[in-house]
């Protein structure tokens, strides 16, 4: 396969963006193979610290003429062509290319697990990570989150064996995880989600079903229970004999037996109890399919199921970030009706008293697409607190309001308690009203909700 990068030829790599969530744990990575790092971002942090510590030559803004006439340079997702380094670049007809070329060039020279899914990629990734590394694997990983309780130089960059074993996430939003070379494929659900890129759900089936069939597959880890991985099943050409199952679905390879807090995992004549310290069934479903992977990289099941007992968790993943006032506050990166959904049961799981959300809706084009899906979910809840739409870079669109929402939240339920505000900062005063000792305030956003953690533990605490 003829690749746009080949790490084989030790390049010199030159990292556009290199302190957002999705570029750090690779430019981690690559600083690990021994190559020759640079990389650049916006404003200085702690990531781009760490970062340097690895040996990447760091810039904070902007410096072309600085850049090494041999690098390959390559640019995060979030970076626009109008960037100084990528304008410049551009102009002179020097090849910028995208995180997906430099991601699929590392899993060319790795044993590579990949997880796709519309949701749970990151948490599976990271309980994937943690039950191969419990099992005795010089685990890599590139996760989009921080995975609690293992050593990480940037959050999501677990660093092992340079051309080991590699976890990532198949982030399947543009289509280009189809590009990746794995051993093991994971799909943990499949919704209708990014159908600009795909022309309509036929498109997102045919993605995920090439995602499956790629060669060099030797076990493709799947969700039985989920509707959508059960419609690309039905039209995938993957070789049968490589399909491992997991769920709560009868014949699965690998059965689920849920009965909170308890998760019973069950293949051929191995069982074990496990009893995860995140709740809810869609987290139990995820560290199913970490334990199938260990199955089919024929390690050590009871090493990596007490690994999973032990799995603490995944930054903004249900992270428990204190209780202030009798009241507990969580922080969820929940941003489509399945996630949300998912999120309120697990609330519901760890509080017997009322669960009190504040949404943040995700991007314009996401809204306009999705709105009419998000009432029902969020009216799981006992009340719910709803923000302005977080933009994610997106213009604004005329008629693409969180009003939206709200009105279909309203219209459907008017005597649950509902309140529109604006800025996030404008949150904690409106959770504080509404909480009660024993309750729990749930933030659920992919935007910048989570900045408000310590204004809402403050409001909590003082609010009679």
């Amino acid at each position: 396969m003829s690749r746009p990068i080949d790490l084989t030829t030790k390049p010199s790599i030159h990292v556009i963006g290199c302190g957002g969530t999705g570029m750090a744990p690779i430019t981690a990575v690559l600083a690990h193979l021994g190559l020759s790092v640079s990389g650049s971002d916006q404003r200085p942090s702690a990531t781009l610290d760490a970062l340097s510590d690895l040996g990447v030559r760091v810039t904070v803004g902007a410096g072309y003429d600085d850049i090494d006439d041999e690098a390959v340079l390559v640019r995060s997702t979030a970076v626009p062509d109008d960037h100084p380094e990528v304008a410049a670049a551009l102009l002179t007809g020097r090849p910028v290319h995208r995180r997906a070329d430099v991601l699929a060039a590392i899993t060319d020279i790795h044993r590579t697990v990949a997880v796709a899914g519309t949701h749970g990629k990151t948490t599976t990734s990271s309980m994937v990570t943690a039950a191969l590394a419990g099992a005795g694997v010089d685990i890599s990983s590139i996760v989009g989150g921080k995975i609690l309780g293992l050593d990480q130089p940037v959050p999501g960059a677990v660093l092992g064996e340079p051309g080991g074993v590699l976890v990532v996430e198949a982030d399947e939003s543009d289509a280009t995880f189809v590009e990746l070379v794995a051993e093991v494929a994971v799909v943990t659900n499949i919704e209708p989600d990014h159908l600009e890129h795909y022309g309509g759900e036929a498109g997102l089936l045919s993605a995920f079903d090439t995602f499956l069939t790629n060669d060099g597959l030797r076990a493709a880890v799947v969700c039985a229970d989920d509707p959508g991985v059960g419609a690309a099943l039905d039209r995938t050409q993957a070789d049968r004999s490589r399909l491992v199952t997991y769920g709560q679905v009868a014949g699965c390879d690998v059965g689920l037996h849920f009965d909170p807090p308890a998760a019973t995992v069950r293949i051929d004549g191995f069982e074990r109890r496990l009893e995860p310290r995140l709740p809810g069934l869609h987290n139990a479903l995820n560290l199913t399919a970490a334990f199938a992977v260990a199955a089919a990289l024929d390690l050590d099941l009871e090493s990596a199921a007490a690994a999973l007992d032990r799995f603490e968790g995944v930054g903004r993943r249900f992270e428990r970030r204190g209780v202030s006032g009798g009241v507990q506050v969580v922080d969820d990166y929940a941003h489509l009706h399945g996630e949300i959904v998912a999120a309120i049961a697990a609330a519901r799981e760890v509080c017997d008293g009322r669960i009190h959300v504040a949404f943040q809706p995700h991007r314009y084009s996401r809204t306009e697409a999705l709105w009419h899906t998000y009432a029902d979910a969020l009216l799981t809840a006992d009340s719910v607190v709803l923000t302005d739409i977080y933009a994610s870079g997106e213009d604004r669109r005329a008629g693409i309001t969180s009003d939206l929402i709200f009105d279909d939240l309203v219209g459907r339920h008017p005597r649950t308690a509902l309140v529109r505000v604006g800025t996030p900062a404008e949150v904690p005063a409106a959770l504080a009203e509404l909480a009660q000792s024993g309750d729990l305030c749930l933030l659920l956003s992919a935007g910048d909700l989570p900045s408000i953690v310590e204004s809402l533990l403050d409001a909590l605490r003082t609010t009679p």
